[in-house]
C-alpha cells in the first residue's frame, strides 16, 4: 500500500505527524501511504522482542537449529492447501493467551498470503486483531503481530523439516565404505559451523538459498542453484590451476536456457546480452579452447556439453544415455557457426559421463562429468552415489565459509567467481554511521548521474528474466514416505548432536554483527528469492557486486512502482554497502539548509549523505532520504540537547506576500483559432510516365540499374593512382580490382531505376525523398517532383538514355556488355532462352517444336509406350512414301507389349485402336506367338530346372540365398480336359493331388466326364524369389489341393520341395507361409523333420533378471533355414482383432476396440482412415492395414491419450514390428531391438493379464495371433543370423521384406488380371509365360500402387519403396555385443511403454497373481435356455460366390423350373452356349501372352545382381585399409566394442508428448504407409501422378461395379426363372406348384434382401428374439424379475455407448461403463459387429465395459481391491449378453476416481445384491454353451474369435 521503506531508526523514533483519529476507521479504502502512516502500520504488525526471542535465530547453525523441539510439524499437503477462511481480522480486543502460540497450528502458505496483503487496510479500517475459529471449542483473538509470528514459524518449521529428511537420510549410513564415513564426519562438522538455516545464502552463489543446500543431502534432485553452485566450484579449480588466462571457459545453467530460448539470433530476447556476451569472450584474444555448460532437461533431468573451439565438435553427456535435445543443439550449432565463426561443427553424444541408476542423481552427474573433462576427476560411480552427495554438499559448505572468513579477516567481500560475471568483484558493506576515510574509499562508486541508468537498466532485467522461459524449476522436490512427523534423533551419536546444537563461539563481534545483518536479509528475502541475473554491469564502466544486484533488485520486486521510492531504496542499499557517490552540488546545498536550520558546522559525507552530523550534541541523525533535512531540522527543534532555542518569528504573512506579488500581474490572453496551413510536406513521386511518355518505356527496356555516372576509367585513375593504370582493360588489375571500379561507378550513378510494381519511376540518388509544396494541387500533382530529381531530368544524360532504342531481341541482348546489364533480369534470360518468344504473341513456335524439345530434353523418357507409338507411325509413313511394303517390320518393344495386353483383354478394343495407329496384325501375333509346354503339376524334376534357368537369367550364383514361400488361392472347382502333345493323350485335370486321369481317345475322355468327380477347390503354390530387389518372383511348383486338406498332408510335400532344393545345393534361408492354422502346424512338423540350432541372446549384466532370448535356426540337409510368416499378412490380422468383437483387448489402464478406429474415420475432423476402411471393411485390405497403423493415424489418435493410450501402444509396437521387415531405411541393429521390443511387450501383455486375473482368452490375442508374431520375432532375429554366421558370404545384404509370401500373391494377381475365376488347366497353361508378364516392363498392369483406393484386397509397393535401398547399411550385421545392447535397450523401452499404459514392470513382476477363476457352468441338458454352439462359434468363412459360381447355380437351377414358355427355353439355350463360348475365349487368351522375358531387362537385371553382390561393407573396409597400410599407417589389430545404433530414444517421451513415438513411427514407415492416409496432401510435382492414381481408382471403383458377361449371362438366366415362378397363378401344374410353395409369400413387389444376405437377417432376428425368451425364462422365479428379465433396455430406454449397466464380472456384482458393444452376425459363420445402441438385451453379443467396485452407499470406486489396487489401475470386462443385469437408467456422477449413482439406482443396485447369488446363477446358465459331442462350458471361458488371423 506504500512506496515507503520502513527502517528501523523509524521505529524507534516518535512519529508526532500520526493522528489515528485521521486513518482509522475513515470507512477509506487505501491505495497509497505516506510515509508517516506506512511507519505506523509497520509498528503495528512488528513482532516484540520477547515473543521475537523464543522464535529460532537465524544465526544457529544448521544443526543447533535442527535440535529445536518446540517447531510445529510442517505438512506439505496441508500447506498447499486453499486458503483458511477462519482465520481472518477482527474488530475485537486481543484476547487470547499468549502461552497458547506454542499449540497453535501452522498456517497455510495462502493464508499468510492474504493476511499479508489485507494487513494494511484491516488496520486502518480498525482492526484490532486476528480471529482464529479454526477449532471450534477454542477461538482465538489474537495480536495483530500474530500475522508477523505465524509467518516467521511457518518458514522455520518447513525449514527444520528440510533439514530433518537430510539428518534422516545421513542416518541411513553403510559403515563399510570408508569414503563415505569420511565425508559423512564432514558433513557433520560444516552442519556444526555454518551460519545460517534458511534464506538466501548469498555469498556470491546467487540465489542458492539454505533449504536447497539442504536437499544435497538426500535421495532429490537438484535445483539449478546448486548446479550452478558447483559449477562455479569447478571454475574456482580452473582458475587455482591455470591461472586467469585459462583456455577453458564455464558457462551456468542460464545459457543453456538462453541458448535453446533462440537468444543468440533473436536480439529482442532478454538472454541476448548475456549470449553476446559469451561471442566476445570466444572471439576476442586469447580466447578459450573449450566452453563448457551444464544443462537442463525438462522436467526434473540434467545433462552436460562441452563444445571443443578447435574441432568444432560438440559433446553430450547423459546419465541416461538420451539423445542430444534438438532446440539446444540446432540453435548452438547455428550460433557457433555464425557468431563464433566455427565451420562444420560436428555433434556426437560420446562425452565421458558417469551411468545413471537411479532418477534423482543426474545433476551430480552432469558437474561431475564437467569435472572429469576439465579437471581429469574420477567419474561418478554408483556405488559411491552417498559419497558424491557428501562431497557435494561440503563443496558448498566449504565456499560459504570461505567467503565468511574474507570478510571476518579483510573487512571487504571477496566472493567466489560468479560464473554470469567472472570480472566482477563486489566489495563489503560498510557501517551506515561510520565515515570512512577518503584514502580507503573504492573507486568504483555510483553517483546520482549514473542512478537514472541505473535503475532504467535493473528495471528492465527484471521484465526480461520474468519473460525468460523455460527456466529450470527451483522447487523440484521428491517426497518420500519419510517426509512425516517422525523424529529422526534417536539414532544420531549424542556427540554430534551435542558438538552440532552448541558450537563453540567463533569470530569477532564486528563478525556477528555482519552475519546477523546478512541473516536478517537473506530472511527477509526467503518468500521471493530473486532469479539468477543475466547481466551483471548497469554501466560499462560501474561494477556492482552480484550480492549487490541481488538485494536491489529483490527491493525493486517487493517494493513499491513510484520512480522517488525505488530511488530511495537503492540509494540506501548503496550506501550500506559503500558504493554511492554523492553529488557536490546537492550535498553543498544540504549544507546551507542545515546552517539556516542553525547548525553552523554540520557532519557531512559525500558518500553517504543520507545522514547528518549535529555540531551541537554530536549526534548523527539519520535522514529520511539523501538530502532531505525534514529530520535534521526536527532534530534541532525537539531533541537536540546542545542548541539554544529560537524565538518565534512575528514577520509578516504568506498571505501579504502573495496578494503583492500578484498585483501587477496582467491577465493571460484568449487563444485565437487555428490559422489555415500554407504550406505541405510531399514524398517524392519520382520521375515518371506523367512526366514524359519515354521515362515509362526506358524502366520497361533499360536493362542496367542506373545511370548518369562517369566513365568507367575515370574511377580506375583515381583508385589506383599510385599504381598508375588509367584503363580498365589493364592486365595489371585482378578481378576483384576491377569489381571495386565497377562498384566505385555504381554507386556514384546519378538516378537509378526503382522497379517497384506499386510505382516505378525513376529517382535522384540524392533524391530529398520529402520537400515541401505551397498548394494541394501541387500536392496531388505526380509531375511537381523534388529539385534533386528535376535536375536529373534537365540532364542532357537522362534525355539521351529515355530516348534510345531498347528493344532488342534475345541474340542482340546477348551481345551487351555486363557492366550495363541487370544482373537477375540476365540470369532470367540465360535460364530461359526463348522465353520472350514464347510469351509474344506473335510466336512463330508451335505445339509441335516445343514436343520435339521436350523429347530432346527427356521429357518423355518414362512414356516409351508413348514415344513408340509416334516411331511405328512415322516409320510406317516413311515406308508409305518410299512405296516399300510392310515385311519385317520391328515394332518398338513397350509398344508391342502394351498391344499385346490390350488385346488380350479386348480383341475389339484392338482392332479399333489399329484403324488409327499402325499396329502389329492379330494373324502377325499368332505366328510369332510360341507353343510352350504346360506347367508340370505337382513336383518334378522340371520344377528344379525351372529354378535353375531361373537364377542362370538373372546371373545369380548358386549357394546365395534364396526365399521359399507358400500359399494357396481358390480355384474354380471344375473337371476340364487337357491334351498333352508330349505324351499324345487327353487328360481330365481337375482332381486333388498330383495324380490326374489319363485316357487316349476322346471317347473314353466323354466316359469319364459323365462320372460325378470331387474337383480340388485350391490351388498350392510354391515361389521361389530372389531376395534383391526388381527381379519377379518363379512360380516353382503348384498342386490342387481339397478345402479340408491337414497339416500332415502338407508337410509332406513341403519336405520334398526343401529336399530336393538341398540336395541340388539351392541355399534356401527362409520357409515363409500366411497366418492360417494349417500353415503354422506344418511349419512347426517341418521344423521337427530337421534339427534344431539355437541361438542365444544374452541380456546386458545391467538386467541380471532379465532372461536370455533363445533364437531357433532350423537345419534340413544341412541347409540353415528359419520358419517366419508373411509380414503384411500379419498387418492385416492385428487390424482385425481390433475390429473383431469376440475379444476386448485391455493393456494396462487402457483398451483396444474397434470404436476407436470408427471415430478416427468418422468422427475427427482431419481422418486419416476411410469410411470404407471401418464400414463393411475387407478384411484383405492392404492399404487399410496400412492406413491403420500409418504414423499419421498414430498422431491423430494422440490428440486424445486419455481413450486411445491403449490403441497408440498397439498400434505402435505390432506397426513398428512390420516395419522391422518392410523398412528399407532400418539398420539390422534397430530391427534386432524392434523384435526384441515386441517379444518383451507381448509377454509383459501376457503377464500383465494373469497377474490381475482377466481371463487370457478373453483379453489377449488370440493363440493363432500370437504364434504368428512371436513368429515373425524369431524369423527376422533369424534372418540376421543366418546371414552373419551361416552364409559363404556375411556381406550378401539382407532384405527382410523379400521374404515374405507375397511374392505368391504377386503370381495370384497375375493369373487372376488375366482369368478372374481361374481353373487348374488355365493355370497350368499360363504359369510358363507368366514370368515374362511380371516384367518390371508390365509390373504397373499387374501391380499398379494405388494406396488410397479403398476395399483394394492386395497392393504391391515394393517398387516404389525400393529406390531408398542402402545395401551397404543392409549388409551390416549387429554382433553378439551390439544384439545385447540392443536387448537392453528393448526392455527399457517395454518398460517405458507400460509405463505409459500406467503399470510399472517392477511392480508387475512383485505383483501376487490370484487364483485363475474360472466361470461357472450349468451341467444340465437345458437346451432351451442354453447357448447353441453357433452361438460361441465364429468361422467367419468369407461367403464369396465367384462369377463362375454364379452362372453355373443358375443353369444348374434352371433345370428344376417348371412352366418355362418356348421363348424362355430358346433363351435359357442362348445362354448356355455363350457360357460355353465364354470357356473357350479364356482358355484363348493363353495364347496371347507373352512368352519371353525382354533381354534388355534380363542383362540389367543380371548386372544389378552382380552390383548388389559387389558392393559390400567389406569389401570397401578392405580397400579402404589396404590404402592406409601402404601409406605407412597400421592396420587396426583390435575391435572397439560399438554402441548399438539406434534410430530414436523413446525413453524421454511422456503421456503429454508422444511426438517421439510418431516421429520413430515416420522414419520406420514404407512409403506406403505415409502416402496412403485419407489427410496425405502431396507435393505439387507430384500432384500430377496421384491425379491420375486418382482417376485410375476412379475408374477402377466403375470397372467393379459393372457385372462381367459371365454375371450378365447368370442374371439373364435368374431373370427368366423368376418369370416361371411369377406365372404360377393360373390352373393346372402352375397353380400345383404355386401351392407347393410351403405357404411363403407370394408378393412379388415387396423389396426383399436376397441370397445370403436375407439368410443372415433372418438368422440374427431368431437369435435375439431367442434370446429375450431365455432370458425372461430363466428370470421368471427371481424377486427383481422386471428389472433384469429385459435388463432395462428397451425402445424409449437403449443402451447405448458410454452408457451406465450393472453386470455381472466373475462371481461379482458391478457398475460398469459400456466402451463399446457388439452383435453377432446371422448364422455359423457370422462375425461380432460393433452397434452404436440397441433398444433390446436380444441383438447383444459381447460388450467391453470398465467396472467399478461398490465402496460404499451410492459411491463406486475406479481401482478395484487386490492387483489393481497395488498397481493403480482401472480394471475392465468383455462379457456376453447374459452378463449384463440392469441398464442404469440416471445419470452417474464422476468425482475423481469414484462414481456416484443416485438414491433409485442405489436402491436397485441393493435389489440386486440381495438375490446375488441367485444372479450369478442366472448369467451361469444364459452363458452355458451345450456344444455337439463335448461338455458344456461357459462361454466366457472358451475360445472365440472371428478367424481374423485367416
Amino acid at each position: 500500500m506504500s512506496d515507503y521503506l520502513v527502517e528501523e531508526e523509524d521505529l524507534q523514533a516518535s512519529n508526532p505527524q500520526w493522528n489515528p483519529s485521521e486513518w482509522i476507521g475513515r470507512g477509506r479504502v487505501y491505495r497509497d501511504l505516506p510515509a508517516h502512516v506506512s511507519i505506523e502500520v509497520e509498528r503495528a504488525r512488528r513482532l516484540p522482542p520477547d515473543i521475537e526471542t523464543g522464535l529460532p535465530s537465524p544465526l544457529h547453525s544448521p544443526a543447533r537449529f535442527h535440535s529445536e523441539r518446540y517447531l510445529p510439524v510442517w505438512n506439505k499437503a496441508y500447506d498447499d492447501a486453499e486458503d483458511i477462511a477462519a482465520v481472518a481480522f477482527h474488530a475485537s480486543e486481543p484476547a487470547a493467551d499468549i502461552m497458547a502460540l506454542g499449540n497453535t497450528p501452522l498456517l497455510s502458505r495462502q493464508t499468510v498470503q492474504r493476511l499479508d496483503r489485507e494487513f494494511g487496510q484491516a488496520f486502518l479500517d480498525g482492526k484490532l486483531s486476528i480471529r482464529d475459529s479454526r477449532d471450534k471449542d477454542n477461538i482465538y483473538l489474537w495480536p495483530m503481530w500474530f500475522l508477523d509470528y505465524a509467518r516467521r514459524v511457518r518458514t522455520a518449521a518447513m525449514a527444520w523439516h528440510i533439514w530433518n529428511r537430510a539428518v534422516t537420510w545421513m542416518r541411513q549410513t553403510d559403515e563399510e565404505e570408508p569414503e563415505e564415513k569420511i565425508w559423512r564426519e564432514r558433513t557433520y562438522s560444516f552442519l556444526a559451523s555454518l551460519v545460517g538455516w534458511e534464506g538466501r545464502i548469498g555469498c556470491g552463489l546467487g540465489d542458492l538459498t539454505f533449504e536447497r543446500l539442504a536437499e544435497v543431502l538426500g535421495d532429490n534432485w537438484l535445483s539449478d542453484s546448486v548446479v550452478d553452485a558447483l559449477a562455479q566450484n569447478i571454475k574456482m579449480r580452473v582458475k587455482e590451476r591455470d591461472g586467469v588466462s585459462s583456455e577453458v571457459l564455464l558457462a551456468d545453467t542460464i545459457f543453456a536456457t538462453c541458448i535453446s530460448g533462440g537468444a543468440a539470433t533473436n536480439s529482442a530476447h532478454p538472454g541476448n546480452s548475456l549470449v553476446q556476451r559469451y561471442t566476445h569472450l570466444l572471439t576476442s584474444s586469447p580466447s578459450p579452447q573449450s566452453l563448457s555448460f551444464p544443462l537442463h532437461s525438462p522436467p526434473v533431468h540434467w545433462a552436460s556439453c562441452r563444445v571443443n573451439l578447435q574441432k568444432a565438435h560438440i559433446q553430450f553427456a547423459d546419465s541416461l544415455r538420451k539423445k542430444h535435445p534438438k532446440d539446444l543443439t540446432d540453435n548452438l550449432v547455428e550460433w557457433l557457426q555464425t557468431e563464433v565463426g566455427l565451420k562444420d561443427v560436428r555433434v556426437t553424444d560420446d562425452l565421458p559421463c558417469g551411468r545413471q541408476r537411479d532418477s534423482f542423481n543426474c545433476g551430480i552427474i552432469s558437474t561431475n562429468a564437467l569435472a572429469h573433462n576439465i579437471l581429469g576427476d574420477d567419474l561418478w560411480d554408483p556405488a559411491h552415489a552417498r559419497t558424491y552427495r557428501y562431497r557435494a554438499f561440503c563443496t558448498i559448505a566449504s565456499m560459504i565459509q570461505s567467503y565468511q572468513e574474507n570478510v571476518d579477516k579483510l573487512g571487504s567481500s571477496v566472493p567466489l567467481i560468479a560464473l554470469d560475471a567472472p570480472e566482477l568483484v563486489p566489495l563489503a558493506p560498510a557501517a551506515v554511521n561510520e565515515i570512512p576515510d577518503a584514502k580507503e574509499q573504492p573507486s568504483n562508486r555510483i553517483g546520482d548521474d549514473d542512478l537514472g541508468p541505473l535503475l532504467k537498466s535493473l528495471e528492465q532485467k527484471i521484465k526480461e528474466q520474468d519473460m525468460v522461459s523455460p527456466r529450470v524449476p527451483e522447487k523440484r522436490k521428491r517426497e518420500n514416505s519419510s517426509d512425516s512427523d517422525g523424529d529422526c534423533d534417536d539414532d544420531v551419536p549424542a556427540k554430534k548432536l551435542a558438538k552440532a546444537a552448541h558450537p563453540a563461539p567463533t569470530g569477532s563481534k564486528k563478525k556477528a554483527t555482519a552475519t546477523k545483518e546478512k541473516a536478517q536479509n537473506s530472511s527477509r528475502t526467503v518468500a521471493h528469492s530473486p532469479p539468477k541475473l543475466l547481466l551483471c554491469t548497469a554501466q560499462p564502466d560501474v561494477d556492482i557486486p552480484y550480492d549487490v544486484q541481488h538485494e536491489i533488485m529483490a527491493t525493486l520486486r517487493n517494493g513499491g512502482a513510484s520512480s522517488s521510492a525505488s530511488h530511495d531504496r537503492v540509494v540506501n542499499i548503496l550506501i550500506k554497502w559503500n558504493l554511492y557517490r554523492g553529488n557536490e552540488k546537492r550535498l553543498e546545498k544540504l549544507r546551507k539548509a542545515c546552517v539556516a536550520e542553525g547548525d553552523p558546522n554540520p557532519g557531512l559525507d559525500i558518500n553517504n549523505p543520507k545522514q547528518i552530523v549535529c555540531s551541537h550534541c554530536g549526534k548523527t541523525v539519520q535522514l529520511q532520504a539523501v538530502y532531505q533535512v525534514e529530520r535534521f531540522r526536527k532534530h534541532l527543534n525537539e531533541t537536540c540537547k546542545g542548541r539554544k532555542k529560537k524565538p518565534a518569528h512575528t514577520g509578516p504573512g504568506i498571505t501579504s506576500f502573495f496578494s503583492k506579488k500578484l498585483a501587477g500581474i496582467p491577465a493571460p490572453p484568449v487563444p485565437s483559432a487555428k490559422p489555415k496551413p500554407t504550406s505541405f510536406v510531399k514524398y517524392c513521386p519520382g520521375l515518371t510516365g506523367a512526366i514524359h511518355p519515354r521515362i515509362d518505356y526506358y524502366i520497361d527496356n533499360c536493362p542496367s540499374t542506373g545511370g548518369g555516372g562517369k566513365l568507367i576509367n575515370y574511377y580506375v585513375a583515381l583508385l589506383f593512382k599510385k599504381r598508375k593504370i588509367t584503363s580498365i582493360t589493364d592486365n595489371r588489375l585482378s578481378q576483384e580490382d576491377r569489381a571495386l571500379a565497377y562498384n566505385r561507378k555504381a554507386l556514384d550513378n546519378e538516378w537509378r531505376i526503382e522497379s517497384s510494381p506499386h510505382r516505378p519511376s525513376v529517382v535522384s540518388t540524392s533524391c530529398c525523398i520529402k520537400f515541401t509544396v505551397r498548394s494541394e494541387q501541387e500536392l496531388a500533382d505526380p509531375k511537381v517532383v523534388c529539385s534533386e530529381c528535376h535536375s536529373v531530368y534537365q540532364r542532357h544524360e537522362f534525355r539521351t538514355a529515355i530516348n534510345r532504342n531498347r528493344d532488342k531481341s534475345y541474340a542482340q541482348l546477348k551481345y551487351t556488355p555486363k557492366i550495363f546489364n541487370n544482373a537477375i533480369q540476365t540470369r532470367l534470360m540465360a535460364k530461359y532462352k526463348g522465353l520472350e518468344e514464347f510469351l509474344e504473341e506473335r510466336s512463330e513456335l508451335g505445339i509441335y517444336v516445343r514436343f520435339i524439345r521436350a523429347v530432346a530434353a527427356g521429357q518423355y523418357k518414362d512414356n516409351q509406350v508413348f514415344l513408340g507409338m509416334i516411331q511405328a507411325t512415322q516409320m510406317a509413313n516413311e515406308r508409305r512414301i518410299r512405296g516399300v511394303g510392310m515385311q519385317n517390320f520391328r515394332y518398338p518393344r513397350e509398344f508391342s507389349e502394351w498391344g499385346l495386353l490390350i488385346r488380350m483383354s479386348s480383341p475389339r478394343a484392338y482392332r479399333n485402336i489399329a484403324q488409327e495407329f499402325r499396329m502389329e496384325s492379330e494373324r502377325s501375333i499368332r505366328n510369332r506367338t510360341s507353343k510352350q509346354p504346360r506347367f508340370p503339376l505337382g513336383i518334378t524334376s522340371e520344377n528344379f530346372e525351372y529354378l535353375d534357368r531361373y537364377c542362370d537369367k538373372h546371373g545369380y550364383p548358386r549357394g546365395y540365398p534364396l526365399c521359399l514361400s507358400v500359399d494357396d488361392t481358390k480355384l474354380f472347382p471344375a473337371m476340364q480336359p487337357l491334351y498333352d502333345g508330349q505324351v499324345k493323350s487327353w487328360f481330365l485335370v481337375g482332381l486333388p493331388g498330383e495324380t490326374q486321369l489319363q485316357t487316349a481317345t476322346p471317347e473314353d475322355l466323354e466316359k469319364l466326364m459323365d462320372i460325378k468327380h470331387t474337383p480340388a477347390a485350391k490351388v498350392r503354390l510354391w515361389a521361389i524369389q530372389i531376395p534383391f530387389p526388381g527381379i519377379p518372383p518363379l512360380a516353382f511348383a503348384i498342386l490342387p489341393i481339397g478345402s479340408k486338406i491337414t497339416a500332415s498332408e502338407l508337410t509332406k510335400y513341403q519336405l520334398r520341395v526343401m529336399f530336393g532344393l538341398a540336395e541340388r545345393k539351392f541355399r534356401f534361408i527362409s520357409n515363409v507361409a500366411d497366418g492360417a492354422a494349417v500353415e503354422l502346424n506344418c511349419q512347426e512338423q517341418v521344423a521337427k523333420a530337421g534339427r534344431s540350432i539355437p541361438h542365444k541372446i544374452d541380456p546386458p549384466s545391467e538386467y541380471p533378471n532379465a532372461e536370455a532370448i533363445n533364437v531357433p535356426l532350423y537345419a534340413f540337409q544341412e541347409n540353415i533355414y528359419i520358419n517366419t510368416q508373411d509380414a503384411p499378412h500379419a498387418r492385416k490380422t492385428a487390424r482385425n482383432n481390433i475390429f473383431s468383437g469376440a475379444r476386448g483387448l485391455v493393456l494396462g489402464d487402457f483398451v483396444v476396440h474397434y470404436k476407436q478406429l470408427y471415430d478416427m474415420a468418422m468422427t475427427v475432423a482431419d481422418p486419416t482412415l476411410y469410411e470404407r476402411d471401418v464400414i463393411r471393411a475387407d478384411r484383405q485390405d492392404d492399404n487399410a492395414a496400412h492406413r491403420v497403423f500409418s504414423a499419421a493415424t498414430l498422431q491423430g489418435l494422440a490428440l486424445n491419450v486419455e481413450e486411445n493410450m491403449g490403441l497408440i501402444i498397439f498400434l505402435f509396437v505390432i506397426g513398428d514390428l512390420i516395419d522391422a521387415y518392410e523398412s528399407r531405411t532400418m539398420s539390422h541393429a534397430e530391427r534386432a531391438k524392434v523384435a526384441l521390443r515386441a517379444r518383451l511387450f507381448l509377454a509383459t501383455w501376457k503377464t500383465f493379464l494373469l497377474k490381475m486375473g482377466y481371463p487370457v482368452q478373453r483379453h489377449y490375442l488370440p493363440p493363432g495371433a500370437t504364434k504368428i508374431f512371436h513368429t515373425l520375432v524369431d524369423g527376422l532375429l533369424g534372418l540376421i543370423l543366418i546371414h552373419r554366421d551361416h552364409l559363404s558370404s556375411s556381406t550378401v545384404p539382407l532384405l527382410p521384406w523379400k521374404h515374405e509370401s507375397m511374392a505368391n500373391e504377386r503370381i495370384f494377381s497375375a493369373l487372376r488380371s488375366i482369368f478372374p475365376e481361374m481353373s487348374l488347366v488355365q493355370v497350368l497353361l499360363a504359369l510358363p509365360n507368366i514370368q515374362a508378364t511380371m516384367s518390371r516392363a508390365k509390373q504397373a498392369l499387374f501391380s499398379a500402387a494405388s494406396y488410397k483406393r479403398v476395399a483394394n484386397g492386395y497392393t504391391f509397393s515394393d517398387s516404389t519403396d525400393d529406390a531408398t535401398i542402402n545395401f551397404g547399411n543392409l549388409a551390416t550385421f549387429p554382433t553378439d555385443l551390439e544384439l545385447t545392447a540392443a536387448y537392453g535397450q528393448a526392455i527399457e523401452e517395454n518398460d517405458m511403454l507400460w509405463t505409459l499404459l500406467n503399470v510399472h514392470v517392477g511392480n508387475l513382476v512383485d505383483a501376487t497373481a490370484p487364483e485363475r477363476f474360472v466361470a461357472p457352468v450349468d451341467t444340465s441338458d437345458d437346451q432351451e435356455n442354453h447357448l447353441a454352439e453357433e452361438d460361441s462359434v465364429s468361422e467367419a468363412v468369407i461367403i464369396d460366390l465367384g462369377m463362375r459360381d454364379e452362372l453355373q447355380e443358375a443353369l444348374d437351377a434352371v433345370q428344376n423350373v417348371t412352366g418355362l414358355l418356348k421363348s424362355d427355353e430358346q433363351e435359357i439355350d442362348a445362354c448356355a452356349y455363350a457360357a460355353a463360348a465364354l470357356v473357350v475365349d479364356s482358355l484363348s487368351k493363353i495364347d496371347d501372352l507373352p512368352t519371353n522375358e525382354d533381354p534388355a531387362l534380363l542383362e540389367q537385371s543380371r548386372q544389378d545382381v552382380a552390383r548388389i553382390i559387389k558392393l559390400t561393407p567389406l569389401s570397401v573396409k578392405d580397400l579402404l585399409s589396404g590404402l592406409k597400410t601402404s601409406f605407412g599407417a597400421t592396420a587396426p589389430t583390435s575391435y572397439t566394442i560399438p554402441v548399438p545404433p539406434s534410430s530414436s530414444s523413446l525413453l524421454d517421451v511422456t503421456a503429454s508428448d508422444l511426438q517421439p513415438l510418431v516421429e520413430l513411427r515416420e522414419s520406420h514407415q514404407t512409403e506406403h504407409a505415409r502416402t496412403g492416409v485419407r489427410n496425405y496432401k502431396p507435393s505439387q510435382s507430384a500432384r500430377s501422378e496421384t491425379s491420375g492414381a486418382t482417376r485410375g481408382s476412379s475408374v477402377d471403383a466403375k470397372k467393379s461395379d459393372q457385372l462381367s458377361d459371365k454375371q450378365l449371362l447368370a442374371r439373364r438366366i435368374q431373370a427368366v426363372i423368376r418369370n416361371a415362378e411369377g406365372r404360377k397363378v393360373t390352373t393346372g401344374l402352375n397353380r400345383k406348384a404355386r401351392t407347393e410353395d410351403n405357404g411363403q409369400s407370394t408378393d412379388l413387389t415387396a423389396d426383399k434382401a436376397g441370397g445370403n444376405a436375407a439368410n443372415a437377417a433372418a438368422s440374427a432376428q431368431v437369435r435375439a428374439a431367442a434370446a429375450i425368451r431365455r432370458r425372461r425364462n430363466v428370470a421368471r422365479t427371481l424377486n427383481c424379475t422386471s428389472l433384469v428379465s429385459e435388463a432395462g433396455i428397451g425402445p424409449m430406454a437403449p443402451l447405448e455407448v458410454n452408457s451406465y449397466v450393472f453386470l455381472v464380472d466373475r462371481d461379482a456384482i458391478v457398475l460398469g461403463r459400456v466402451l463399446t458393444m457388439y452383435t453377432k452376425g446371422g448364422g455359423k459363420a457370422g462375425a461380432h459387429a460393433f452397434v452404436p445402441e440397441v433398444d433390446n438385451i436380444g441383438p447383444i453379443s459381447f460388450i467391453l465395459a470398465q467396472t467399478y467396485e461398490h465402496a460404499g452407499g451410492r459411491t463406486f470406486r475406479r481401482v478395484h481391491s487386490g492387483t489393481a489396487a497395488m498397481l493403480g489401475i482401472s480394471r475392465f470386462a468383455h462379457v456376453p449378453a447374459g452378463s449384463i443385469l440392469l441398464r442404469v437408467p440416471d445419470h452417474v456422477n464422476t468425482k475423481n476416481h469414484f462414481m456416484e449413482v443416485s438414491s433409485a439406482t442405489t436402491a436397485k443396485f441393493k435389489q440386486l445384491m440381495l438375490e446375488k447369488n441367485q444372479l450369478v446363477w442366472m448369467t451361469t446358465v444364459l452363458n452355458t454353451v451345450q456344444r455337439r459331442g463335448q461338455g458344456n462350458a461357459n462361454i466366457v471361458d472358451l475360445e472365440i474369435d472371428d478367424d481374423v488371423d485367416e
